[in-house]
């Protein structure tokens, strides 16, 4: 089993920061990203669990639906239009 130093090393030596480590009734929950646009979460028995399984995508969910962002025109135009 890793340490969390390990697991965090990991999760960085594969290009990915952790937004969240946080403990919950039932064990710990995990969510990393890549900082642009892909996040994945994870859940573990112990933090470093909980980061290795969001880093391998065996988490709570589908990866995330991938959202162009909205150009600067399109929200003046929004807000032109009353928004």
């Amino acid at each position: 089993m890793a340490t969390i130093e390990e697991a965090i090393e990991t999760v960085h030596a594969a290009g990915f920061t952790i937004n969240n480590l946080f403990e919950l009734e039932t064990g710990w929950r995990a969510n990393i990203t890549d900082g642009e646009l892909y996040f994945e979460f994870g859940n573990g028995d112990s933090p470093a669990a909980a980061l290795l399984d969001a880093l391998n995508g065996k988490g709570i969910g589908e990866k995330a639906s991938v959202r162009k962002p909205v150009s600067t025109s399109a929200l003046d135009d929004l807000i032109a239009g009353g928004l």
